[in-house]
């Protein structure tokens, strides 16, 4: 099994690596790009910043962007974002501890708004399948939610880029007393 991922990944890894069809160069012309990245959190709402005594926490993502590199105007893009942030207290000698997890699935579309010299400014929109967890005011389900944001990309080499963005994640739990989970987010990433 282990030989069969090794060589999985050296294959896919292989088929987004760059092929010289003759004796010029040519622009890579792959359209499906990796993405990685991490960031911040900022809790919005003050009720959930005081029962987690934390205003932000840490995620991280993985995804894929889809879309021609050489006419980069818009991209479609499913990311999975992940951040769990656990607070541990002691009521009478017993430790308790509370999980706050906000699991993202996003598809969306990313359109290209400036082009710079070396990148892009871009304006980002997309669905949210959150699925939240939260001990503390008793929720543990998948919620709907939106995306919007902007991001400033920078090309390393002809198709990988490096990507700042901040984003607005608006995500309501339904039938819920407590029912706010929007985020700000800032974060740093690669498409690869």
């Amino acid at each position: 099994m282990k030989y069969f991922f090794i060589c999985t990944v050296a294959i896919l890894f292989s088929s987004t690596s760059y092929g010289q069809t003759d004796s010029s160069s040519t622009l890579p012309n792959r359209w499906l790009h990796l993405h990685v990245a991490n960031g911040v959190n900022f809790i919005r709402n003050e009720a959930l910043q005081n029962s987690y005594a934390t205003k932000a926490n840490y995620f991280w993502g993985l995804g894929v962007r889809i879309g021609n590199p050489q006419k980069p105007k818009v991209f479609v893009s499913v990311d999975y974002n992940f951040s769990n942030y656990r607070l541990t207290t002691e009521v009478n000698r017993v430790r308790q501890d509370s999980l706050l997890r906000l699991n993202q699935l996003i598809p969306g579309l990313s359109v290209e708004l400036l082009k710079l010299k070396n990148g892009a400014i871009r304006t980002k929109a997309g669905y949210i399948f959150a699925f939240l967890k939260d001990d503390i005011n008793k929720l543990d389900k998948a919620s709907p939610g939106f995306k919007l944001g902007l991001s400033i990309e920078n090309k390393l080499f002809q198709s990988q880029a490096v990507h700042f963005d901040l984003d607005y994640d608006l995500m309501k739990a339904k039938n819920n007393a407590f029912g706010d989970y929007d985020v700000w987010k800032l974060s740093f990433g690669f498409y690869l």
